[in-house]
C-alpha cells in the first residue's frame, strides 16, 4: 500500500515495532521533501502545520547560507534565521487564520 508513495516521492518504508506493529513512510532527502511540498501546494493541509510546510524551502535557503552558524553573528543572515526560526515556533498561533 505504500509503495506508491515511495514511487511518487521518495523514501522508505520501516515496520514500527511499538505498540502498533504498524508499517511508516517516511523521507529524509531534501529532493523527496521539497517534492512533497510541490504537492501540498496543489492539495493543501488542513492542519496548522501548513504553515511549517510553507517554511521549507525557506529552511533550505537559509541552511544553503550558512545563517545559522555562530560566524554570522549580528549579521543579516542571522537576523534572516532568527525571524525564520520564530515563525518556525509560532506555527500554531498563526495557524488562527485558517479556521
Amino acid at each position: 500500500m505504500l509503495q506508491p508513495l515511495i514511487d511518487l516521492y521518495g523514501g522508505n518504508v520501516y515496520i514500527d515495532k511499538g505498540s502498533s506493529l504498524s508499517f511508516k513512510w517516511y523521507i529524509s532527502k531534501r529532493e523527496d521533501i521539497l517534492k512533497l511540498i510541490e504537492y501540498f501546494k496543489n492539495h493543501p493541509c488542513r492542519s496548522a502545520k501548513i504553515k511549517r510546510l510553507h517554511l521549507v524551502p525557506r529552511f533550505y535557503e537559509l541552511k544553503d547560507l550558512t545563517s545559522f552558524k555562530k560566524e554570522v553573528e549580528g549579521s543579516n543572515l542571522e537576523k534572516s534565521w532568527k525571524i525564520f526560526y520564530k515563525k518556525w515556533l509560532n506555527y500554531e498561533d498563526s495557524s488562527e487564520n485558517l479556521k
